[in-house]
């Protein structure tokens, strides 16, 4: 009977002892729950925060950009005035008061009429001198009307060998760096949309020769239009590159002087812009202006490696449909 009771003891002390340890772990689970609440509710308390620092950075994004807006039309309004001249000779250590003898003897020339010195408020160099290069020449006018009426002549300075144009703020001038790079992108993704007689039909208007035209008529004929990848990595540079075409474009072989005369992978591009441009007002006539650059051109590029730049290849191009190929065509170095 005693033995029993003292069974009964144990057994009740060991229900005890795991009945306080039970106690101790739900107490100690009691406070790491109440630490998690409390980290819960400083959690959501950041989130909020950070949700408002997000709206207040996305407000101050939005003003930032219309002020930089702003920004921009007041400078083009203050630049409106304001005319720039490419190709005036220079000189070191030029006064701005010959630079601006310089500029009125020549707008006196494409004028027809003299132009007093009081029509510019200020007119000097931008940049620092360097050999063998002429800086740009910024005058501001004194008459908005006068600096229109220049403007609408700058066809005239042209034929002086002078390039005139608008003055326009930093960011102006991106957006227009980009509508240039983008409307070339679309200009070449119309590549497999050309329609080959068109083409052709133009440049019989050039008079390039039976033999030329034939060859032509077999680049464009045979030839799929190239594909373009292109993306724009800044408003100041764009990078466009050809992708290789599944199987390769069979090649024409004509020869002038026993020498083979290359094909020209830039014929496509030239004749989307004679395609596009209807009336031919502007493509036909550079093309037949670019005639008288082509020995200097020639001349540069002959008996070399070196592949030309794509302003290079493309006048090389126009030159190239221009002339007879007859003399010329064995010091093409295109590819």
């Amino acid at each position: 009977m005693e033995q029993d009771q003292v069974k009964l003891i144990s057994s009740v002390n060991e229900i005890k002892n795991n009945q306080e340890a039970i106690e101790r772990k739900v107490n100690d689970i009691d406070r790491r729950l109440a630490a998690v609440e409390a980290k819960a509710c400083d959690n959501a308390e950041v989130g909020d925060e950070l949700l408002q620092l997000r709206q207040l950075t996305d407000h101050l994004s939005r003003e930032n950009a219309r002020l930089h807006d702003e920004h921009s039309q007041l400078e083009d309004r203050m630049r409106r005035s304001n005319l720039l001249f490419y190709g005036l000779t220079d000189c070191p250590q030029e006064k701005w008061n010959q630079t601006e003898e310089k500029l009125v003897k020549e707008i006196t020339t494409v004028f027809k009429s003299p132009v007093p010195s009081e029509a510019f408020e200020r007119v000097h160099r931008l940049g620092t001198y360097r050999p063998n290069q002429n800086r740009p020449v910024i005058a501001k006018f004194a008459s908005f009307k006068l600096k229109q009426e220049l403007l609408s002549l700058s066809g005239k300075f042209k034929e002086n060998g002078i390039t005139v144009s608008e003055d326009y703020s930093l960011q102006t001038r991106q957006v227009m760096h980009r509508r240039t790079a983008y409307s070339s992108i679309s200009l070449l993704r119309r590549a497999r949309q050309i329609h080959h007689n068109a083409i052709l039909s133009n440049l019989a208007d050039v008079g390039v020769g039976q033999r030329v035209y034939h060859y032509f008529t077999y680049c464009l004929s045979n030839s799929k239009s190239c594909v373009f990848s292109t993306k724009v990595r800044t408003p100041h540079q764009s990078s466009i590159r050809e992708r290789r075409r599944p199987q390769a474009t069979p090649h024409i072989q004509l020869q002038a002087q026993r020498h083979n005369i290359p094909r020209v992978p830039c014929i496509r591009e030239l004749g989307l812009r004679l395609q596009a441009d209807v009336p031919n007002s502007e493509t036909i006539p550079a093309l037949h202006s670019s005639t008288g650059q082509i020995s200097h051109l020639f001349t540069r590029n002959a008996n070399t490696h070196h592949v030309p730049t794509k302003v290079k290849h493309v006048r090389l191009v126009q030159a190239f449909i221009n002339k007879r190929i007859g003399f010329v065509a064995p010091f093409l170095v295109l590819n």
